[in-house]
């Protein structure tokens, strides 16, 4: 939810000001038409000095404009935010939420979208931060959103499905900070919320489904996972125009599943239905489906010894993988094994030519073992343009 600011100081100010500063007005304009601009085009790293230029000239000319000060201040740290200057947009959003407060009120609907923004930046920090960093801010993130969902109580109806635009974010929160009952709990209230809402609220709905699959999942509740899956596919089935990724998404997640479940047969349409709707498996190599993490052979983990393999394989008209072997290997004798045990179990959504099914032959990947630290051999062919112009790399899966 981002407002943008679009009304030019003269406007605000009365006559005797704009006449008495009429320098810094003329400035001003100039700055906010060219930050609109850039904006408006997606240029944000242009935005940024006309962002913070016109903030300085407003906390100049709008000492009695709290409204147009806060936007001013909201707008810039929403751009800092799109260019990844997180720690200064959130500094400049939590500012941005106080002058709104003040502004508009604290309960005021205006104060949600810089409360949401901030919320978002917070979880950005999160994610950038180091090991056992990430949980101050997430939970500086959830602070936030309970108080836009505060927000959104003492103005909508309890049983409002715009709650559920928020509760979303609020329960991914809670289950990254390990709060998986309360996660769930906030996931099926969004059911609640948007089950007889439309197509309007079907994200939300969609979005609520996918993270309690995810969650069965997790607790190797893998049937509970399906359920909630075949839901989401209903859900989307209703809609006029399902989103292609979102139907991708189900589809991959039960294909995953019922793999892993060792049900090939029924994972089988899934897969095929993948391989129909992504435009990248038209014609092109297939798209991974399951791909297992490699199993470190004790013996060379005690050893300390990394590696790396490259495999090849073709993969049939049901998205298996059929003839592997081992292309390179180094050191030698010491991973092909866990490469191919590995690659054997992978599923992909087959080849599509021509609206067909097809085997898509010579698939290549590379297999990483490493010892967090100490790296891993560099295979001698790696260098070559010819062969790496020819290797297809569908994936590189680093063990740590």
């Amino acid at each position: 939810m981002r407002l943008v600011l679009v009304l030019m100081i003269s406007f605000w100010l009365p006559d005797s000001l704009v006449s008495a500063r009429s320098d810094l007005v003329t400035e001003f304009n100039a700055g906010y038409r060219a930050y609109n601009a850039a904006h408006s085009e997606g240029r944000y790293a242009d935005a940024v000095p006309y962002a913070e230029e016109v903030l300085e000239l407003g906390q100049q000319l709008m000492a009695d404009r709290p409204e147009q000060l806060a936007i001013l201040t909201f707008n810039l740290g929403d751009t800092y935010q799109l260019v990844g200057r997180i720690d200064d947009a959130v500094s400049t959003l939590e500012l941005a939420v106080t002058r709104y407060q003040t502004a508009f009120g604290v309960n005021s609907l205006d104060v949600a979208d810089p409360l949401v923004a901030l919320g978002e930046a917070l979880v950005q920090r999160a994610g950038n931060a180091p090991p056992g960093g990430a949980t101050a801010p997430m939970r500086e993130a959830m602070e936030a959103f309970e108080r836009v969902y505060v927000i959104y109580s003492a103005n909508f109806e309890p049983k409002d499905p715009q709650l559920a635009l928020v509760s979303v974010r609020l329960g991914e929160i809670e289950h990254a900070l390990g709060k998986t009952s309360a996660s769930i709990e906030r996931f099926e209230a969004v059911i609640d919320l948007t089950r007889d809402a439309g197509s309007k609220y079907a994200a939300q709905h969609l979005q609520a489904l996918t993270r309690l699959a995810a969650i069965a999942e997790d607790g190797k509740n893998n049937d509970e996972a399906v359920a909630y899956l075949l839901q989401a596919m209903e859900v989307l089935e209703a809609l006029d125009d399902p989103p292609h990724e979102a139907l991708i998404s189900v589809h991959e997640h039960l294909a995953k599943i019922l793999h892993v479940q060792g049900d090939h047969d029924a994972a089988t349409p899934h897969v095929r239905t993948i391989a129909l709707l992504d435009p990248r498996g038209t014609g092109s190599d297939p798209r991974s489906i399951y791909r297992p993490i490699h199993i470190f052979p004790k013996w060379a983990q005690m050893r300390e010894a990394s590696g790396v393999a490259v495999v090849s394989f073709d993969v049939d008209e049901r998205g298996f993988v059929r003839n592997p072997q081992v292309l390179a290997a180094e050191p030698s004798g010491l991973f092909e094994e866990s490469a191919l045990d590995a690659v054997s179990k992978y599923r992909y959504a087959p080849k599509v030519i021509e609206g067909q099914f097809a085997v898509a032959k010579g698939v290549t990947v590379k297999l990483i073992w490493e010892i967090y630290g100490k790296g891993y051999p560099r295979l001698d062919w790696e260098t070559s343009a010819e062969i790496l112009s020819t290797a297809r790399k569908v994936g590189v899966r680093v063990l740590r």
